[in-house]
């Protein structure tokens, strides 16, 4: 007989090791999607070692929807070639996310500018001949990319990938900044900014067609969208709003809205703020027009030196649902922020960074009130913000959650702080102290 320490039957552990595998499968798949950085890269390696050595963990879906949630496509032609050449459609159904980048090809990038960026990025002395080498063929990738474009083929060939898309989808646009001949990784990119070097708008055009046929892939494919994080660079470049790709694109399952913009100096000497704040200021509210009331996460990111870029009545536009909202590098109206503060019920979070108050609407105390009396305890953080009172600018910098009191009201350094703290926290009035400094 048996006895309780002996080894199970062969059957037994065979009609067992299914239900293992996936198990492990599982959690292993959990870490992949949940973690960061090389613990994550570590889950994943883990997740494509197991597929290699065995079929049941390449069939599992868990492990697919792991794995595969991420696609990127390129506007170019080496990219295109590339998905023609590969079956997606095993893939398709558990792709969550699709990164759609623009060509580093511009066909509006003359010979100076490039030999510029050539030279400061190869880091050494070369001959007019070799340059003039390199920028041929620099040019013939732009014209074959912006001929894919413009010919309808890229769209073509997405529109068919968007449709075997079964799941909502995230769509990103990212920045050029760091990637672009014309543009520069950050550390760059201010020291442009000192030296006046230009970050050209005539970059912009690839943009302008890219989201063109973004939209229509869109349109065409009827793929459900359930986030957009764009390159507010868009923004500064198209303008075809009354188009019918746009008024036929269907955003009501959006729950994720988010922005960054970055200031062209090429246009601030040539054609002025007001024109280029108008056009985002536009491009936004015709994104907030199309989101459902229940949209849940709006990030909007200015990198300016001065905030000037309003934002339309989140209130207004019918938006209750927020949960986190970020805005940074934005002029904002007090009572009409505070509006949309207390519109929106399900609220758990408000930052704000590197933003103004209108001269003519006062100080923050509107604001402030409507974190106060909000039904949710709202974790409400500002920095770097400034406000106005008379002739009189504060710069304050403070940052905190009103649902950590306690922890946090020990190392706020002026009585002011701690004062606009337990008013917050709701442990406070509004004391003469925060009408000077806020009100």
């Amino acid at each position: 007989m048996p006895t309780e320490t002996s080894t199970p039957p062969v059957s037994t552990m065979t009609e067992f090791l299914p239900e293992l595998r996936y198990w492990v499968a599982e959690i292993i798949a959990t870490e992949a999607d949940h973690l960061y950085g090389i613990k994550q890269d570590e889950a994943r390696m883990t997740l494509y070692a197991l597929r290699l050595v065995c079929k049941d963990f390449a069939n599992m879906g868990v492990v697919k929807a792991a794995l595969f949630k991420s696609l990127n496509l390129d506007a170019t032609w080496e990219d295109l070639r590339l998905v023609q050449a590969t079956d997606l459609s095993f893939l398709a159904p558990y792709i969550r996310k699709v990164t759609i980048r623009p060509s580093l090809h511009n066909v509006d990038l003359d010979f100076m500018d490039f030999k510029c960026y050539y030279l400061s990025k190869v880091g050494k002395l070369l001959s007019d001949e070799e340059v003039n080498l390199e920028f041929e063929s620099y040019q013939d990738k732009s014209r074959i990319d912006d001929t894919l474009m413009k010919s309808g083929e890229l769209e073509r060939v997405w529109t068919a990938l968007f449709k075997q898309f079964r799941k909502s989808i995230k769509i990103v646009i990212p920045s050029w900044i760091g990637q672009h001949p014309l543009l520069f990784n950050w550390d760059e990119f201010w020291e442009a900014a000192s030296s006046r070097i230009p970050l050209r708008e005539g970059s912009l055009m690839n943009y302008k067609q890219l989201f063109r046929t973004v939209l229509r892939c869109l349109v065409s494919s009827d793929v459900i969208v359930r986030g957009i994080e764009a390159d507010c660079e868009i923004m500064n470049s198209f303008r075809d709003w009354q188009s019918s790709d746009w008024r036929q694109l269907v955003l009501d399952k959006l729950k994720v809205l988010k922005f960054t913009s970055y200031e062209f100096w090429d246009a601030i000497e040539h054609d002025g703020f007001r024109e280029r704040d108008n056009a985002i200021f536009n491009a936004i509210g015709q994104f907030l027009g199309k989101c459902p009331s229940d949209l849940r996460v709006l990030g909007i990111q200015r990198y300016v030196d001065c905030p000037r870029i309003l934002i339309p009545s989140l209130s207004a536009s019918g938006i209750r649902g927020l949960r986190p909202l970020s805005l940074e590098g934005i002029l904002l109206g007090p009572h009409l922020l505070a509006l949309d503060i207390s519109s929106m019920l399900y609220l758990k979070s408000v930052y704000l960074r590197d933003c103004d108050t209108r001269p003519t609407e006062g100080q923050w105390k509107a604001v402030l009130v409507s974190v106060h009396h909000h039904t949710n305890s709202i974790r409400f953080e500002m920095d770097n913000c400034r406000g106005r009172r008379g002739d009189h600018e504060w710069d304050f910098f403070f940052s905190f959650n009103t649902a950590t009191f306690d922890e946090d009201v020990a190392c706020l350094r002026y009585e002011d702080e701690r004062e606009l703290y337990r008013y917050l926290a709701r442990r406070g009035p509004w004391t003469n102290g925060l009408e000077i400094c806020y009100g």
